[in-house]
């Protein structure tokens, strides 16, 4: 089984050592030529950033690269999901499962094993002023044959991969909330959610999707007669006020 998830915009700048090469060097080389062909002013308006930030952004542009000395892509990413995955704390044969099983999908590397090279970026499939779900085709989902994937990226970038995959393949997750009587997606308890799910498959050394159905943390149990046997939906109860 493969374990897709999504990377974060916001990177840890000090990392152990990478120990891979991504698997698509010439298409992020082609990338990184464009996006440092870029002027401050145009990386601002293509982004949508603040002048803070176009600051940074544009110094982390001019200093990517395609080679081992950077970040170990599992240590870098710092959003909710990878704080509640907690690789750190993981043992060995957990931190080994991941390497076989988890991948990192990415708008400018394609797709990352935990522990390639990665240098500090922000580009995601959203921004419009490069096209890279036509970028990227089928290139990312041919790196997903073979076996069951199991979708945990957000709907960004789950359809850099979903299209390519075969259905019977394919199988997603979903954490609802219930307020008011009523189940909604939660963008933030689904980021932290989906950490939590890694690091139980990791743990547990699961290897079939349907065995996320006992998963339970925070509350989220799996609804089996609101899931099918590709997407498995999980709910949180309504909490009471005084929680």
């Amino acid at each position: 089984m493969f374990i897709t998830a999504s990377p974060t915009k916001t990177m840890n700048r000090t990392t152990p050592p990478a120990k891979s090469l991504p698997v698509f060097p010439d298409e992020t080389k082609m990338l990184i030529r464009r996006l440092q062909a870029m002027t401050p002013a145009e990386i601002r308006t293509a982004m949508d950033l603040s002048d803070k930030l176009t600051a940074t952004v544009t110094e982390d542009i001019r200093n990517l690269r395609f080679d081992k000395d950077g970040l170990s892509s599992i240590h870098a990413f710092d959003g909710l999901q990878y704080k509640r995955l907690d690789y750190k704390s993981l043992d060995t044969a957990a931190r080994e499962y991941l390497s076989g099983h988890l991948r990192i999908l990415s708008g400018l590397y394609g797709i990352l094993r935990p522990e390639d090279a990665v240098y500090p970026y922000r580009l995601d499939f959203a921004m419009k002023f490069l096209d890279l779900y036509h970028f990227w085709g089928d290139k990312i989902a041919g790196q997903l044959v073979g076996r069951p994937v199991l979708d945990l990226s957000s709907g960004e970038f789950s359809k850099a991969i979903a299209p390519y995959i075969p259905e019977s393949e394919y199988h997603h997750v979903t954490f609802q909330v219930t307020k008011n009587g009523k189940r909604r997606s939660a963008a933030t308890a689904a980021k932290m959610m989906r950490g939590r799910l890694i690091r139980y498959l990791a743990q547990n050394a699961i290897t079939q999707p349907a065995d996320v159905c006992y998963f339970t943390a925070d509350g989220f149990v799996f609804d089996m007669a609101a899931s099918t046997n590709r997407h498995f939906i999980f709910v949180q109860p309504e909490q009471s006020a005084d929680k």
